[in-house]
């Protein structure tokens, strides 16, 4: 097989005729699925039914960022909950919010983004909870500063919820985690 194109021949020959050089030589032979037809997905008329499977099998997304952080930080207050130190979680949580601000800051294509910053003490006051054996005295969560009101999980659903219903992830995370 020939290392790089001639001069005077397109890619489209030079492409074709490797490929019947190639079959020539049986290199396609015995390969799985071999003069099997493509399987079709039960059901559908979609004829891009084969693009998205490849895609979902190869777990790409096309999602745009404004979206994609909703779903990282469910993941990231998840994996937060399971690590093993409170310095853990504040690693995690701080990265966390730096992506949330890059995000904020750079995203202009699919829907505007509406999650803020997480608060890093609200996270690790609800981790001492999750993780303390002694429940006499539980961690206290700390109370909002002078003149920030507080966030309940139903201010923050129904504020979202005012916002075109986006940030169902940041309104599930104030309601589930306090944050």
């Amino acid at each position: 097989m020939a290392d790089s194109k001639p001069a005077r021949v397109t890619w489209e020959s030079w492409t074709e005729s490797l490929i019947r050089q190639a079959q020539a030589e049986g290199r396609f032979s015995g390969l799985p699925g071999e003069g099997a037809p493509l399987p079709a997905d039960p059901g559908t008329d979609d004829e891009l039914w084969w693009a998205r499977a490849v895609l979902k099998r190869e777990r790409i997304s096309f999602l745009p960022a404004s979206l994609r952080i909703r779903g990282e930080t469910e993941r990231a207050l998840d994996e937060a909950m399971r690590l093993d130190t409170e310095a853990g979680v504040r690693a995690r949580i701080e990265a966390l919010n730096e992506r949330i601000v890059r995000v904020n800051s750079l995203a202009f294509e699919g829907p505007p983004t509406t999650v803020a910053p997480l608060d890093v003490e609200r996270v690790v006051a609800r981790w001492r909870i999750a993780n303390s054996e002694e429940r006499e005295t539980p961690p206290q969560v700390p109370a909002p500063a002078a003149g920030e009101r507080a966030r309940s999980g139903w201010l923050a659903a129904a504020t979202l919820a005012t916002s075109a219903g986006l940030m169902v992830v940041t309104a599930l995370a104030w309601w589930r985690w306090g944050v």
